[in-house]
């Protein structure tokens, strides 16, 4: 969340490395992985790092990475399917696939689930 949000709020690290992610503003699945090499990068290196700094089981680590992807896809799909996550959450306290399309169209709230 705070990497997404620090990438919003610097204009600087908005232009130079986010700015791609953004190009559809209509999401589809593949547009989760669509972005340069220091997001790709410094994503991947955060949460590889944050399950080894927990001492994690590597059960649990591979877990987490399987529900990170999910998730990240399912935000990005475009679709509000009976089944998507956010619906496990009451309050819409986790937004899912109808509030992260709002952040690709307007790009100033919902930088996280």
């Amino acid at each position: 969340f705070v990497w997404h949000l620090l990438h919003h709020k610097v204009p600087w690290l908005y232009r130079t490395f986010h700015k791609v992610h953004h190009k559809y503003a209509s999401t589809f699945a593949l547009a989760t992985e669509y972005s340069g090499a220091w997001e790709t990068l410094s994503l991947g290196f955060f949460a590889a790092v944050n399950p080894m700094l927990l001492g994690v089981h590597p059960m649990t680590e591979m877990l987490f990475h399987m529900l990170n992807m999910w998730l990240s896809v399912e935000d990005h799909c475009g679709y509000d399917l009976p089944w998507a996550t956010h619906r496990l959450v009451p309050f819409g306290l986790y937004g899912g696939a109808p509030h992260h399309d709002v952040h690709h169209q307007k790009f100033k709230s919902n930088y996280a689930p």
